[in-house]
C-alpha cells in the first residue's frame, strides 16, 4: 500500500503548509483489530474531513457524561417554579383593566358600557403588537438554549423596533373609535364616552408592548421574579390611582369617568420603567445577553424574515 507524502516545493523540499484537500486519500486504521491484522481503508479527503476523529468522539462522550439528564422531579419542580410566577404576572396584567372596570361600575351603567365597548376595539388592535412581543420568548429562548447570548439581545432589539413602529398606527386608531363602533350601537352618549375612554388609553399602547417584550426576554432566560413582583406592585398602584383620579384626594381633583383610563395609563407606564430600573439598571440581568444596540445585526434580511414570517 502506498501512503501519501506531503506535497513538495519546486526544489524538492517538503512544504511547510499542507491542507487536507491537497491529499488524494487518507489512511484509517481500525484500532479494534489485532496488531497483525489491522484493517486499512482508504477515504477521500477534502476540507471537511476530520483529521482527529478519535479525539472528537472522546470529547463528545465526556460532554455527555458531564451533563446527565434531569429527573422527573427536577423537571416538575422547574416547571412549577416558572409556571406560578408567569401566572401571577399574567393575572396582574389582566387585573389592570379589571380594576378600572370595577371603579367605573360605581359611576353608572353608561360609563361601564362605554369602557367595555371601547375595549372591544383597543384590545383587538393591540393583539397585533403583542403577537410580535410574545414571539421574543420563542426566538430568544432558542438562542439562549444554543448558548448564543449575543443573538438573544439582537432578537430583543428587532422586537423593540417592530413594536415601536406598529404602536404608531395603533395609537392613532384609538382616536377614531367612534367611527368603528357606530357599526355595533347607535347610542350616541355611549359612543361619545367610549371615544373619550379610548383616547385617554392611547398612552398605554407603547409601554405595554415594551413591557411585554422585556418580560418575554427575561422569561426566555428563566428570570421570572422581577415581572411578578412588578406586576403585583402595579395592581396596587392601579387601585390607588383609580380612586384618586376618579373621586379626587387632597390636591388631586375628581376627574370622574376619564380618571379610569388615566389611572390605567399611569400603571402601564410604571411597569416597563420599574422593570428597566430594577431588573436592568440595578440587578443587571441583561449583561449576559445585551451588547448594546446594533442596528446592522438586527436588520439583516434573514433575521427580519424569520421574525415577521409565520412560515419560518
Amino acid at each position: 500500500m502506498t501512503v501519501p507524502t506531503l506535497p513538495k516545493t519546486l526544489d524538492g523540499q517538503p512544504t511547510s503548509r499542507w491542507r487536507a484537500a491537497d491529499a488524494k486519500f487518507i489512511v484509517q486504521v481500525d484500532p479494534q483489530s489485532k496488531e497483525g491484522n489491522r484493517l486499512v481503508t482508504r477515504k477521500s479527503a477534502n476540507e471537511r474531513t476530520s483529521l482527529l476523529l478519535d479525539e472528537t468522539f472522546s470529547s463528545m462522550k465526556e460532554e455527555e457524561a458531564e451533563e446527565p439528564l434531569p429527573t422527573f422531579n427536577e423537571e416538575s419542580c422547574a416547571i412549577w417554579n416558572m409556571g406560578w410566577l408567569v401566572s401571577v404576572t399574567t393575572f396582574c396584567r389582566i387585573s389592570l383593566t379589571t380594576v378600572s372596570t370595577a371603579f367605573l361600575g360605581h359611576l353608572g351603567s353608561k360609563e361601564l358600557a362605554a369602557s367595555a365597548l371601547a375595549s372591544v376595539w383597543t384590545n383587538g388592535v393591540q393583539m397585533l403588537i403583542f403577537g410580535f412581543a410574545i414571539s421574543v420568548c420563542t426566538l430568544c429562548g432558542q438562542a439562549y438554549g444554543a448558548k448564543n447570548c449575543a443573538l438573544v439581545g439582537v432578537w430583543l432589539q428587532l422586537a423593540l423596533i417592530f413594536i415601536t413602529l406598529l404602536s404608531i398606527p395603533v395609537m392613532l386608531s384609538f382616536f377614531y373609535v367612534d367611527i368603528v363602533l357606530r357599526l355595533v350601537t347607535d347610542d350616541l352618549e355611549v359612543l361619545m364616552l367610549a371615544d373619550r375612554y379610548a383616547r385617554y388609553l392611547a398612552p398605554t399602547v407603547l409601554p405595554q408592548a415594551i413591557y411585554c417584550a422585556l418580560r418575554q426576554y427575561l422569561q426566555s432566560q428563566e428570570i421570572m421574579e422581577p415581572p411578578a413582583v412588578i406586576g403585583v406592585a402595579s395592581v396596587g398602584i392601579s387601585l390607588i390611582t383609580n380612586y384618586v383620579f376618579i373621586y379626587g384626594c387632597g390636591p388631586f381633583p375628581a376627574l370622574g369617568f376619564i380618571g379610569a383610563p388615566i389611572a390605567q395609563s399611569v400603571s402601564s407606564i410604571f411597569q416597563p420603567v420599574a422593570l428597566v430600573v430594577y431588573g436592568f439598571w440595578y440587578k443587571g440581568y441583561h449583561r449576559k445577553t445585551w451588547a448594546g444596540f446594533d442596528l446592522a445585526a438586527c436588520m439583516q434580511w434573514e433575521r427580519v424574515r424569520t421574525f415577521v414570517s409565520p412560515w419560518e
